[in-house]
């Protein structure tokens, strides 16, 4: 049965847009239970309001003014406004390409020409992931294979939506979990930390995983190419495996055999995400014995190969596993006791396709399994460049100044500003895109941080007007943070003048060694993204 947006409705009573700022913030004040009202202009719903979003007008506009500012004129978004029957697919289908701003703005929801109630993000949210569950536990008419790739392609941007929503908390478990990690001196407490640190990064792949297998059957697969240093991946995942192998009793080996040149160009975060999901199968599935990989260059004819190769001592598998390996695997009677549900294996399957290679399976001499990546990858000439190794920026090179953070999610937003401050920035933190503006038409930031998406709009737009109007922060560096990964959404942040995208979720250290690398590329003399917009427009 189809699910319907009113079913998700709640209630929300009509405030006039005439209603001065103070007052709706007195209104809040004595209705705990209330999180949105709908915001009235001439007898019609002209959009949502919400506590968070009013608390951060009133704290942007001091008290002397709130009593001065009218809440509708702080509102310039339109909330959509839908029957209580619409069906999800409908509403997918009405707000198009427009989902995101919609999602962020929430709707009203109307019954018999009356307001029914809204329908708050969360919400929306719910009623999205209830609609994916009823159609996953039915099984689907027979349609044409033009209209089921075209369903398919229409769940990309929705997965990518619902990706921002669970990347957004999950940024937050992952960051405090690992501050929690560093600053608790008892064992058994940090050993519960670390847990969680190790569950949430683990939860993260599974999410990129599925995000991938979804492009992947929509066929919008996108390889990101850069040039890679197949030696610091090796450093890299014997850092991130050691303890996890330690933990379970099992040896680990990870090396790089120096046959061929370890300087490539190919996509250096699908091969490493193919090589996560193979260490972590093995290690899931061997209880004693080790786990070794290999990764190697080899050139057969005219083309540059590489081979990643992923060994385990566990039970290995049996001759009707292997015969589906390429499949969704699904669990035997004896493998009931282990984690694990080996969707990993099938998506590395298909990205190792995707980038026009493959992964195979054979047994392993001493028991157990051997995976196998082998893919195309291009030569580099020149060794490349060493990244700096501290996240802690060099003052020499530049002067730490201010930094704007605009990111509504509390918990995410403490994790970037305990980091930037230890780091030795003054962080501002606006919560939404209007307090956002007031901050950069009044100070001058050494760097703007947003996250993409904001209760009241698309931070994409924010930029590109930062870019266009001019102003003190016409060419201060921007930080864009995303859950979509595709390249085309880091083309389009970098599009609208952002200097960066980065892809949710991201430690603090991470963030920190990002925004000096900007500003030392600035102090070095390398062309901003303001520049290169102005030759690209001359």
């Amino acid at each position: 049965m189809a699910v319907c947006l009113g079913d998700f409705a709640e209630r929300a009573k009509p405030i006039s847009a005439s209603v001065p700022l103070s007052q709706v913030v007195e209104r809040f004040l004595n209705d705990p239970s209330a999180q949105y009202y709908i915001l009235v202009r001439d007898k019609r719903p002209a959009g949502l309001i919400s506590r968070t979003l009013t608390f951060e007008f009133a704290a942007s506009a001091g008290l002397d003014r709130q009593s001065q500012l009218a809440i509708g004129d702080l509102i310039t978004a339109r909330a959509l406004i839908l029957k209580a029957e619409t069906t999800v697919s409908e509403f997918v289908a009405k707000a198009g390409k427009h989902i995101d701003a919609v999602i962020a703005r929430g709707c009203i929801i109307v019954e018999d020409k009356r307001f029914k109630g809204v329908l708050s993000p969360s919400k929306l949210q719910e009623a999205l992931i209830s609609t994916i569950n009823d159609g996953a536990s039915t099984v689907p008419p027979a349609k044409p294979v033009a209209e089921d790739e075209s369903g398919k392609l229409q769940q990309v941007p929705l997965l990518g939506t619902l990706a921002h929503e669970i990347r957004t908390p999950l940024t937050a478990i992952m960051g405090l979990s690992e501050m929690l990690a560093g600053r608790i001196k008892n064992d058994y407490n940090k050993d519960l930390a670390q847990t969680i640190a190790r569950s949430s990064h683990t939860l993260d792949r599974i999410l990129t995983d599925t995000l991938d297998y979804a492009r992947l059957e929509a066929g919008k697969f996108e390889a990101r190419v850069e040039a890679a240093d197949l030696t610091e991946l090796t450093d890299d995942l014997r850092r991130l495996w050691a303890s996890e192998a330690s933990r379970r009793g099992l040896a680990l080996r990870v090396g790089f055999i120096p046959e061929g040149p370890h300087y490539v160009q190919t996509d250096l975060g699908r091969v490493r995400q193919i090589a996560n999901n193979l260490i972590s199968n093995a290690l899931k599935f061997t209880k004693e014995g080790e786990v070794a990989m290999t990764l190697s260059t080899q050139t057969l004819g005219s083309t540059l190969m590489l081979s990643l190769s992923v060994s385990d001592t566990g039970r290995g598998l049996t001759p009707a596993q292997r015969d589906r390996f390429m499949e969704v695997f699904e669990k035997g009677p004896e493998l009931n006791g282990l984690k694990g549900w080996g969707l990993g294996l099938t998506i590395s399957r298909a990205l190792a396709t995707g980038l026009g290679g493959e992964l195979t399976h054979a047994d392993n001499p001493k028991g157990g399994s051997v995976f196998t990546l082998t893919v195309p990858v291009e030569r580099v000439p020149t060794a490349l460049p060493k990244a700096e190794t501290s996240t802690a920026p060099k003052r020499g090179k530049f002067e730490l100044g201010d930094v704007l953070l605009v990111e509504d999610h509390e918990a995410s937003a403490m994790i970037v500003i305990n980091a930037l401050e230890q780091a030795g920035w003054t962080v501002h933190h606006a919560g939404t895109l209007h307090a956002a503006e007031s901050y950069v038409s009044l100070t001058k930031f050494q760097a703007v941080i947003t996250d993409l998406h904001l209760p009241d709009g698309n931070s994409m737009n924010f930029i590109d007007g930062l870019r266009r109007r001019g102003g003190v922060n016409a060419a201060t560096p921007v930080i864009a943070l995303t859950a979509d990964t595709t390249e085309s959404r880091r083309q389009a942040c970098l599009a609208m003048g952002a200097d960066r995208a980065l892809k949710k979720p991201i430690t603090g250290p991470e963030l920190v060694a990002t925004v000096a690398d900007v500003l030392m590329s600035r102090a070095a003399g390398h062309v901003s993204t303001v520049e290169l917009r102005g030759r690209l427009a001359g």
